[in-house]
């Protein structure tokens, strides 16, 4: 009876240990690696110290089954790949100041983070009171893939009408830039998340696979015609997370094979939207460079993880007084940003084109952002303090996220697919920011999808129950 008692505890503790051993492992093996390159002891200090923080996250919140695409594991990659990886390119340079600066401020998000994850993660849970599920299997299928087969042309029949003739995804943006027209852009965005609820709903019951194989081809020319590299990379994920969870656990070497595969997609798909969008030829051409210049790959890559020395630089001109405190305007200007720029031309800018058009005024004036980070974001407003709020934020919202995902049905599993990599985006944007105003636009999308659906007996709402 007392081996009764206490075998179930065992094995959690002898996995906790075995998570345990891995973080400390990770730790010692980048330690190793670190002291071994001709870089200064307080950079590497600082990376080391953002890789032991990342693995006391996975030690203390998660198991080897539940970290797979978690938000611990999104974050992990982010700051890993963003900042540690990135700063490898300042080993052996005389003037790291500011780069280690930023390195120690992304250990305090962390660190902040950890903390405010776990305070979420020790509350109470409860259930949903309303949760959604498949009525008729059939009829979500096929509405599903209407909504998604409708949205795609009334799109292109709308571009076309805007911009009369030949046109881009480019073109659209330099067209309807703070005309207001965006919005009306991303309500077609209802057709992707009708395509999740589609893929969500054929995995989990797994049935009406030939309405979800149709989808995915007309998505997949899509994508190749705009040369959309996230949304295909975060697609793939997608499904890979409904594979694990709802057919067979995914081996983590399936992620390793998977990993070049992505970082290829990264690097090709932005140099053919370079050249020309929509263009046979230009695919065509940019592969074949690409063989020619394999390491070209990894370089277009590396070049892209531009968040390191855009923070740096902007703490710098923060010390030159060329960016000024913004002592918590940003955030309140959050709330304002759905306003369109020519009904408010005197709108406060984004945090990101505040922070670009002192720190990379040539890619400002030809349009670009440079994402400011949650950190610069939050040390611009109120310093260190603001640091080590916006992490305990994140890590607060991040838990709830992961409740989500532990949950099977259609609902959660739907609202984990519309926000997939959460909190990734949230992290490198910040708070006044187009990802906040797009995850604000993206539930009131998934409202109303859910609405439709109802409306249509595709799916049908059940009461749900309080538990812990």
């Amino acid at each position: 009876m007392i081996a009764a008692i206490h075998a179930p505890a065992r094995p959690a503790l002898d996995r906790s240990a075995r998570l345990l051993m891995l973080g400390a492992a990770v730790v010692l093996a980048y330690a190793i690696v670190l002291a071994a390159q001709p870089a200064d002891l307080a950079l590497w200090s600082a990376d080391l110290a953002i890789v032991a923080l990342l693995a006391a996250n996975v030690t203390a919140f998660y198991t080897t089954r539940t970290y797979v695409f978690s938000t611990g594991f999104w974050t992990a990659l982010f700051f890993f790949f963003y900042f540690v990886l990135k700063s490898s390119e300042y080993f052996g340079e005389h003037d790291v100041s500011w780069v280690v600066t930023t390195l120690w401020q992304c250990a305090l998000f962390l660190l902040a983070y950890n903390i405010g994850y776990g305070a979420s993660a020790g509350r109470a849970g409860h259930a949903p009171r309303i949760v959604f599920e498949a009525g008729d299997g059939k009829r979500l299928a096929r509405a599903c893939l209407i909504i998604f087969l409708v949205s795609r042309l009334a799109y292109y029949a709308t571009v076309s009408l805007v911009l009369r003739g030949d046109y881009n995804v480019i073109d659209v943006s330099e067209s309807t830039q703070n005309q207001g027209m965006a919005y009306i852009f991303k309500a077609f965005g209802i057709g992707y998340l009708a395509l999740l609820m589609l893929l969500a709903h054929v995995f989990i019951h797994r049935r009406h696979r030939g309405y979800a194989a149709v989808g995915s081809c007309i998505f997949l020319l899509d994508v190749v015609n705009s040369a959309g590299r996230g949304t295909l990379i975060i697609t793939i994920l997608a499904v890979m997370f409904l594979y694990d969870r709802h057919v067979r656990r995914l081996s983590w070497l399936w992620l390793a094979v998977v990993a070049p595969f992505l970082v290829f997609i990264v690097s090709f798909f932005g140099y053919v939207r370079s050249i020309e969008l929509g263009s046979l030829a230009a695919y065509q051409g940019a592969f074949e460079y690409f063989m020619d210049e394999p390491d070209l790959v990894w370089r277009l890559f590396m070049g892209r993880l531009d968040l390191l020395p855009t923070v740096a630089s902007a703490l710098e001109a923060l010390a030159r007084g060329e960016l000024h405190a913004l002592y918590g305007s940003s955030y309140v200007d959050a709330f304002l940003h759905l306003i369109p720029r020519n009904l408010w031309p005197s709108k406060p800018p984004l945090t990101s084109a505040y922070v670009t058009a002192a720190v990379a005024p040539g890619p400002f004036e030809a349009g670009v952002l440079i994402y400011p980070t949650m950190t610069l974001e939050g040390f611009l407003n109120f310093g260190l303090a603001g640091i080590a709020a916006a992490g305990a934020f994140a890590g607060f919202l991040a838990a709830r996220y992961d409740r989500w995902m532990r949950r099977r049905d259609l609902r959660s599993t739907f609202f984990v697919l519309a926000f997939f990599t959460f909190p990734m985006g949230l992290i490198a944007e910040g708070i006044h920011s187009n990802y906040v105003a797009t995850a604000l636009y993206t539930a009131a999308l998934a409202w109303l999808l859910i609405v439709v659906l109802h409306r249509l007996g595709a799916i049908k709402l059940i009461p749900g129950r309080h538990d812990h």
